[in-house]
This record gives C-alpha cells, structure tokens and sequence, in this order.
C-alpha cells in the first residue's frame, strides 16, 4: 500500500550499456491533481502546467489578471494616502515652524524674545554643550546662530 515515485536511474548499468533499470523514490504522499489522479512527486511546474486542460489555464490566466489589478488598485490608494498623511505633516511642521524656508537660521536675539531667555542663559547652554550653535565671524563681530529646528527640540525637552 506504500506510495512512491518511480524513476529510472540513467547512470546504473547492468550488463547491456543502453539497459536502465527503475529506482524507488522516496515514500511520501503524492500531490493531487485537479482531477482527483495523483501526480508523481519529480514531476516540475511546468508539466503540471502543460497537464492543465484549457479550461483550467484560461480561469488561472482570469484569476492572475484580476490579481493584479486589485493589487494596482490597491497601491494606487496606498500612493494616493501616503501623500495625503506627507502633506499633513508637512503643514504641521510648517505650523511649528520648523519646515520654513525663510527661516532656517535664528539669531540669539530671535531665541532668547522667542523664550524668554536672557543671553546670558543662552551663553551658559552653549559653553555647557547642550545647545548646537554656529559661529560665524570671530571676536567682537561674531555673530552666534542657531538651526530652528535645535531650538525647538531643545527647549521642548526642557520643558517635557
């Protein structure tokens, strides 16, 4: 009652040198075809393909051409989404001012009327390293900068 394929084994000869003798596979279930009949487990994809019969293959062919368009429909919902949800946050960021063009820089000045800072606090958080500034100029006529975007991250964790 064992199931198994059979193959021939090319290699092996026995006595006569065109003589090929079968070789047991190994015992297993085979796959069922569409019909109900088994097919032998060596079998490829492609031969499974040809034992289709037309019917078989033209609703395959339906079902992989109805496949595709709902998967474009959907990614086409998905791109339509994702840039809704990347316009929101653009806005958002916007509202904060952290994505404003004219504005990417701000001046010591901007930042301590901004938050109510003296100069001095904000001398202290540069030397102490916890604040990222740019210096431009030296001496007297160096003029101290800060990104928008440092600024508002560094005093929204001083204040969460």
């Amino acid at each position: 009652d064992e199931l198994c394929s059979v193959t021939l084994n090319p290699k092996k000869e026995y006595g006569n040198k065109n003589a090929q003798t079968p070789r047991r596979g190994n015992p297993g279930i085979p796959e069922q075809n569409v019909d109900g009949g088994f097919l032998p487990h060596n079998i490829t994809p492609l031969q499974k393909v040809r034992q289709m019969r037309t019917a078989e293959y033209n609703m395959l062919a339906q079902l992989i051409s109805e496949l595709k368009s709902e998967v474009r429909g959907m990614r086409n919902g998905l791109d339509c989404k994702i840039g809704q949800v990347a316009k929101r946050v653009t806005e958002a960021f916007q509202g904060f001012g952290i994505l404003d063009p004219d504005e990417d820089l701000w001046t010591e000045q901007q930042v301590c009327e901004r938050y109510h800072v003296s100069r001095r606090t904000m001398y202290n958080h540069r030397k102490e390293g916890i604040i990222a500034f740019i210096k431009t100029g030296s001496g007297k006529n160096c003029k101290i900068k800060y990104r928008k975007a440092d600024v508002i991250e560094f005093f929204s964790s001083l204040n969460a």
